[in-house]
């Protein structure tokens, strides 16, 4: 379990849960085999946000990330599985309008 996700499970823990409208952003990594003889090996990274709204998490894109809405345990468990790294929460928006 990476420091980000540590302290985000840390915080959800002290604040008795998570506040509407917190945004996790992270990084993905898949590696997959392609070619005619299937053997290239191909690594790729997507970045990803999750929001949370109305008690669950919900992801951006697509990409077999599993289910669409999470408790706060089902993110904490896939934001520690070794395909996901750079965790981030953040802190600061900038206001458009």
């Amino acid at each position: 379990m990476t420091d980000a996700v540590k302290t985000l499970s840390r915080e959800i823990r002290r604040a008795k849960g998570v506040k509407s409208g917190t945004v996790v952003t992270f990084t993905r990594t898949i590696e997959f085999v392609e070619g005619i003889r299937r053997d290239e090996h191909v690594t790729r990274t997507f970045d990803y946000a999750a929001i949370f709204v109305g008690g669950r998490w919900f992801f951006t894109g697509k990409g077999g990330l599993g289910q669409s809405a999470l408790t706060n345990r089902e993110f904490l468990d896939r934001m520690a599985e070794p395909d996901i790294s750079r965790v981030r929460v953040a802190t600061n928006f900038e206001r458009v309008s």
